[in-house]
């Protein structure tokens, strides 16, 4: 048989495992149950965060920031054909400059 001193260890560690096992079921009811699923996590970030309107603003002003700079941008390709257009009118007159001193240091 069995001795008494082996059952007592027996006992001592069911009672324990049953405590164990009752003091998770406890704290299931108490917290578990109120801990949020990542799905639900998810869905209040998306739609109860206070930085959904600051990103809202945010891609707003990107949006405006973009379009400007696609102003920007056009308008630089029309200044730099601009440039190059008055250069060319320049060339043509500093050659006609030079052209009619030579002229007219001949003609001196």
């Amino acid at each position: 048989m069995v001795s008494d001193k082996v059952k007592g260890v027996w006992k001592e560690l069911t009672v324990a495992l049953v405590s164990v096992v009752g003091s998770f079921l406890v704290f299931y009811m108490v917290v578990g149950r109120q801990v949020p699923t990542r799905a639900e996590v998810r869905g209040l970030i998306q739609t109860e965060s206070p930085y959904i309107e600051d990103r809202k603003h945010i891609m707003r002003t990107l949006d405006a920031t973009l379009h400007v700079e696609e102003k920007l941008s056009d308008a630089l390709h029309e200044l730099a054909k601009e440039l190059a257009a008055m250069r060319a009118i320049n060339e043509l007159v500093l050659e006609e400059y030079r052209s009619r001193k030579k002229v007219d240091e001949k003609t001196d």
